[in-house]
């Protein structure tokens, strides 16, 4: 399968703290950061390119970002769902 990087990073656009929230003012932006900030964490992790592509090509199957992928593979081995 071929990847449509054109329109993948169109999507990614979307997620532009700017355009995620036009009409939200750079206070209430401030705010989530700060919420953010000190209940979120961050991770990531290295692939090898066959398994990166696999990943990929099951989000653009599902249409879901790798990040929604990786969180609910993540969460779902937490829970034991």
């Amino acid at each position: 399968m071929t990847i449509d990087w054109d329109s993948w990073d169109e999507v990614q656009g979307l997620l532009a703290p700017e355009s995620a929230c036009p009409d939200c003012s750079r206070e209430d932006r401030t705010r989530q950061a700060k919420w953010d900030k000190k209940h979120l964490r961050t991770v990531s992790t290295k692939l090898r390119k066959e398994e990166y592509a696999a990943l990929i090509d099951v989000c653009m199957l599902s249409g879901d970002k790798p990040y929604t992928v990786l969180r609910r593979l993540i969460r779902s081995q937490l829970l034991g769902r």
